[in-house]
């Protein structure tokens, strides 16, 4: 995801949520529902749920072998990694 964002120059830097993320049979995202945490930085939900919605169209798990619908609910925080300078 952070990938992508930087790809696009969309800034997740501060952002904190919990999502929660549909996958189906094939490995590709169907629904990504998510809420952003209060001590997030603020972000505009119009740019937020394009972003989210142009990455699900491109993500897909390549190794997905168990034929199922599967969902996972986590929290995320940006960045993941801290850099250094």
């Amino acid at each position: 995801m952070e990938t992508y964002a930087e790809a696009i120059q969309f800034n997740l830097n501060g952002l904190k949520l919990w999502i929660h993320i549909f996958w189906n049979e094939k490995g590709e995202i169907n629904h990504v529902g998510y809420f952003v945490h209060p001590e997030s930085r603020q972000i505009d939900k119009k740019e937020l749920n394009a972003f989210l919605s142009a990455y699900s169209r491109l993500a897909k798990k390549p190794d997905f072998k168990s034929g199922m619908k599967i969902s996972h609910y986590t929290s995320a925080s940006f960045p993941t990694f801290a850099t250094s300078r």
